[in-house]
């Protein structure tokens, strides 16, 4: 009974359910909406709000009505995302193209520029500011290096469609630099930057690598070098600074002079600007045949171009002759090359004297009198060889006799007709004769007559030494060569006491009484010269100062004024002196132009002599 029931349970189920037995439909949710979407590509995983959702495009989605965030997705796209309203009872259909997906890069940048990069331990040949492109999504290490700067590294995230920029401030490696140079106060600087130190200093701080050093000290040449900076020991540099070179601008009014630095002729012609051998003060003497040489004294510092401008004057075209120590030599007025012509010059500062006709040079030597031609050339001397003051000779004003006085041995005469001596007379009785000097007109010779005891007087005689005649009393107590006797016209001498003045004498046969001496300058007298003309004078002052004036008046002011005034001669148109100086010959004209014809230094005593 039970199993029958059971069996007739079963059949109806399946009539029920074979004839479709009727039931009522269900009726829509109220509540939801459908998502139809389409994609470009298709296959995009669906999100909403951040879940996954349906299974891939295209898809329809039956969603409660509402906002949702919505993201498509797939590899090698950018993701899509955007937002969506489902209405109830509403189908939203909905179509989305993607855009392939690009791969990240990085943009690295560096202060300052130029460093190498390197990728996750590996270079890339790049130096910043650089992109690194196509970079795989995910954590990379950049590392930068650049010469003399500390190594930087970062890492970063690499996302694909994103230029990352990293920029990357590089800090300096340092070391020290110590800087010495001679000589010492040079300013420092380093790459063109003033470090605002001076040598010696050690400078700190100063950037790796290679440095460009240079030292700068007023009046010397800036030096300079490249070295290398280490951050290790102080690198040191050890300078020996140059003066600067120094020049002159040289002119002259005529062109064409030669120039001479410091005694040395140059190559140079005016106008020229002359290479000096260093700063300081310098000599620059100009020469052009038929002038005077034109000497000036300059100073220049370093690096300076001093300047010279000289109007050079006519020379007289003299012949001096100058002497140093016992060597004689003869130049021209306008300067050169002088020619020595003796060796045995005895006297210092007196003994030397052209002729008249300037053809015949008379000197006092070691064996005596020596007569030279006009080149220096040897013509005679006379036989006696003692005594001799110096300045014991002169020439008659033809030019024929030459006359001096040889202390006990008498008075000789040099004949120029025939180059021969002859003693005119033989001193006798201690007495001895000095000084003896012709007359304007030659006919009389006036001379000092010395006795025992210093004692001095004015004689005459005739050129032939005959009538000698003791024409005023004995005016003191004097050496031989403290005495210096001229003729001022016919009938009157002048002659000097060394140290005691000038004094005139009136000397003539006819006097039977003695003259009267009178003492026209009191000064300190050393040395007297009389003008060729016979209207001015010319004496020498304690060796420094150098006096002229009128004869007759005898009135004076000074020419020149030196360390030391030597010997000194007029010049034959009585319009300048040859002057014999410690430092040179000048030539010194009465208008007070003053030319140095030869230089020299601490040349000692020495005389000189001029003629045409």
């Amino acid at each position: 009974m039970r199993l029958t029931r059971i069996i007739m349970t079963i059949v109806l189920g399946i009539v029920f359910a074979v004839t479709g037995c009727t039931k009522k439909p269900n009726k829509p949710d109220p509540t939801t909406g459908s998502l139809a979407i389409t994609s470009e590509p298709s296959g995009l995983n669906i999100y909403l709000n951040g879940a996954k959702a349906g299974s891939t495009t295209p898809d329809t989605l039956e969603l409660t009505a509402g906002t949702y965030e919505l993201q498509l997705s797939a590899s090698g796209y950018v993701t899509y995302r955007d937002s969506v309203t489902i209405e109830v009872s509403k189908t939203l259909p909905y179509h989305a193209a993607l855009v392939l997906s690009i791969p990240g890069s990085f943009y690295i940048a560096s202060t300052p520029s130029g460093a190498n990069i390197f990728l996750d331990g590996d270079s890339t040949g790049l130096v910043t500011p650089a992109t690194i492109p196509n970079l795989p999504q995910g954590q990379h290490t950049v590392l930068l290096k650049k010469t003399g700067y500390v190594d930087w590294t970062t890492t970063q995230w690499a996302q694909n469609d994103i230029a990352r920029v990293i920029e990357a401030n590089l800090i300096r490696l340092t070391g020290s630099v110590s800087v010495n140079s001679t000589p010492s106060g040079a300013s420092i600087w380093i790459d063109g930057a003033n470090t605002l130190k001076a040598t010696p200093s050690t400078i700190s701080n100063v950037p790796t690598g290679m440095r460009f050093v240079e030292l700068k000290r007023m009046y010397y040449v800036v030096w300079s070098d490249s070295i290398l900076v280490s951050s290790g020991p102080a690198t040191v540099v050890n300078a020996s600074l140059t003066l600067l070179s120094s020049s002159v601008a040289v002119s002259s009014d005529p062109s064409g002079a030669s120039i001479s630095v410091n005694g040395t002729l140059t190559s140079y012609v005016t106008p020229a600007t002359v290479p000096l051998p260093d700063s300081g003060t310098h000599t620059i003497l100009l020469n052009l045949a038929g002038y005077y040489p034109s000497e000036h004294t300059i100073r220049v510092l370093p690096g300076e171009i001093g300047t010279v401008s000289a109007t050079l004057s006519h020379a007289f075209n003299l012949l001096i002759a100058y002497t140093i120590r016992d060597s004689i030599f003869i130049i021209g007025s306008e300067g050169g090359t002088p020619k020595k012509v003796a060796s045995d010059f005895r006297a210092d500062q007196y003994g030397l004297l052209w002729s008249p006709d300037g053809q015949r040079l008379t000197y006092l030597s070691r064996t005596g009198v020596t007569v030279l031609d006009r080149n220096g050339q040897f013509i005679a001397n006379s036989p006696a060889t003692d005594g001799g003051r110096g300045i014991d000779f002169s020439w008659s004003h033809d030019g024929r006799y030459q006359i001096h006085g040889y202390y006990y041995n008498g008075v000789y005469r040099f004949d120029n007709l025939t180059s021969t001596f002859t003693r005119l007379f033989q001193s006798s009785g201690g007495t001895y004769q000095h000084n003896p000097v012709f007359s304007l007109g030659d006919s009389v010779v006036a001379y000092i007559h010395h006795t025992w005891g210093y004692n001095p007087y004015l004689a005459l005689m005739r050129p032939d030494g005959t009538q000698r005649k003791i024409v005023s009393r004995v005016f003191g107590s004097e050496y031989d060569e403290h005495l210096q006797l001229a003729w001022i016209n016919e009938v009157e001498v002048v002659f000097r006491r060394y140290g005691k003045g000038v004094f005139t004498a009136p000397v003539t046969y006819a006097s039977d009484t003695a003259v009267t001496i009178a003492q026209v300058i009191n000064d300190t007298v050393t040395y007297l010269q009389i003008s060729p003309d016979r209207q001015r004078f010319a004496y020498r002052r304690n060796m420094r100062s150098l006096r002229t004036g009128i004869v007759g008046t005898w009135t004076h002011s000074q020419l020149v004024q030196s360390l030391f005034i030597w010997g000194y001669a007029w010049t034959p148109d009585n319009s300048a002196l040859a002057v014999r100086m410690d430092d040179g010959v000048h030539i010194v004209t009465l208008t007070g132009q003053d030319y140095r014809i030869i230089p020299g230094q601490s040349l000692g005593p020495g005389t000189v002599s001029v003629t045409y």
